[in-house]
């Protein structure tokens, strides 16, 4: 990389550009709806992206609900008692591994981790002992063929480390509703 930089070669433009918040919208449609976790619930949303993030963040602060932004370096926020009923938007890829966050039953994926490995990982954030609820309910935004492709090819990776290694994966013992395209 360094070898191919030249003098008055463009930098690259940081600025991210917000498009359309279907996604948001669609977070925001079920933390309202009867299948969210209720007012004084609180939940986790995993993002990908910092951007979406932030502005996901943004968009629920607006909409009246008390929500903790947490991006990577926000460790004492995701673990701090206080925000245990709180909305909490939390980037997969800096708390998706390590964390104890049994404290909450409600999960949203607004962006589906890229791994069965991460997604076994982010999972068993609260999939864990200490966890009080009988169940737990996670959610996830499929809208186009990548995110219906990538949804499979983590199911098809996490059958395979189960029939393979022995070791069950919580992605196989889910129910899912409706069932996943594969």
């Amino acid at each position: 990389w360094h070898a191919c930089k030249f003098e008055g070669m463009p930098e690259r433009d940081s600025r991210a550009v917000r498009v359309c918040s279907y996604k948001i919208d669609a977070v925001i449609d079920w933390l309202r709806g009867e299948e969210g976790p209720g007012k004084d619930e609180g939940c986790l949303i995993w993002v990908w992206h910092q951007e979406l993030g932030e502005w996901t963040h943004e968009l629920l602060k607006a909409a009246g609900f008390a929500s903790v932004h947490c991006p990577a370096g926000a460790d004492g926020k995701i673990l701090d008692p206080a925000n245990a009923k709180k909305k909490i938007v939390c980037s997969l890829g800096s708390h998706g591994t390590g964390k104890n966050l049994q404290h909450f039953e409600h999960q949203y994926y607004m962006q589906f981790p890229r791994s069965d490995i991460l997604a076994e990982q982010s999972l068993g954030r609260t999939h864990r002992n200490g966890q009080r609820a009988d169940e737990l309910r996670v959610y996830t935004n499929l809208t186009h063929e990548f995110d219906e492709l990538n949804f499979a090819a983590c199911l098809n990776d996490a059958l395979y480390v189960q029939q393979t290694t022995g070791n069950r994966q919580k992605l196989i013992y889910a129910a899912y509703d409706p069932l996943p395209k594969i």
